[in-house]
């Protein structure tokens, strides 16, 4: 299932090594006449990964994010 976020926070746990990240979903609260009255956010998504796992995926999304910034 694909998921859309829009906004996300990360922490780490030195102890352990390991990262959090949480992804979100910012959205217009629109009431039942159509106007915005403020804005939601949502958690799409909580993961916990190694450190390791986190310094490799700051690296993917590095390469694809530069090599695509040609395009």
């Amino acid at each position: 299932m694909i998921q859309y976020t829009n906004s996300f926070r990360c922490a780490i746990n030195n102890d352990n090594g390991e990262v959090l990240i949480n992804f979100y979903q910012q959205s217009p609260l629109i009431e039942a006449d159509g106007t915005i009255s403020g804005s939601k956010e949502e958690v799409i998504s909580e993961m916990i990964m190694p450190n390791a796992v986190a310094r490799q995926l700051v690296t993917a999304l590095t390469n694809i994010t530069t090599s695509n910034s040609d395009n």
